[in-house]
């Protein structure tokens, strides 16, 4: 009988684990990582430019033009987009400017960054939303003041027929609003 109690005693520890040394070695979680769909857009720089047209260096000539420091601006963005998903940017003005003048603006890709950033178009600028970066995927085009879109604004005395192609208006201002939307 003491051996059948042994046997069994022995036979117990052994089911429950005092006969074989146990160690955990491994230890799992879960990483939930969630991408949200992004859009912002900025300027470097917002102070404002300023253009004078007045007279040329020369009885005769066209008008003359002068432009403030600060014709050179960045607009820079962040995109995050759905799979197969593209945005665009777009520019307008909010007013009209006098007759015989137009405002252009020379864009140049974004140089810095990181993503798929887009391409860029000159245009001129309307009270009609244009585009001016398009193709834009997911990605970043830095925040130092030349990263982004070079934006290079220009005045332009348009070819003038007629009697009234430029009348003396005294100051004007636009607002320039650019609008980073889905593409179309």
């Amino acid at each position: 009988m003491r051996k059948t109690c042994t046997m069994l005693w022995a036979a117990a520890l052994l089911a429950a684990g005092a006969g074989t040394a146990l160690a955990q070695t491994t230890a799992s979680h879960d990483i939930t990582v969630t991408v949200n769909e992004v859009a912002l857009l900025g300027l470097d720089d917002n102070t404002a430019v300023a253009f004078t047209l007045g007279a040329p260096a020369a009885p005769g000539a066209a008008f003359g033009v002068t432009a403030s420091s600060g014709t050179i601006k960045h607009l820079q963005y962040t995109s995050i987009v759905p799979s197969g998903a593209s945005r665009r940017i777009t520019a307008e003005i909010d007013a009209s400017l006098p007759d015989g003048l137009g405002i252009n603006v020379a864009a140049t890709d974004a140089a810095n960054g990181c993503g798929t950033l887009g391409s860029s178009a000159d245009i001129a600028l309307g009270t009609t939303p244009v585009n001016i970066v398009t193709g834009i995927g997911s990605g970043y085009t830095g925040t130092g003041a030349a990263d982004g879109v070079r934006l290079n604004y220009s005045l332009d005395a348009i070819d003038c027929t007629g009697e009234a192609c430029l009348i003396f208006q005294g100051n004007t201002t636009v607002t320039v609003t650019y609008t980073l939307t889905d593409a179309a």
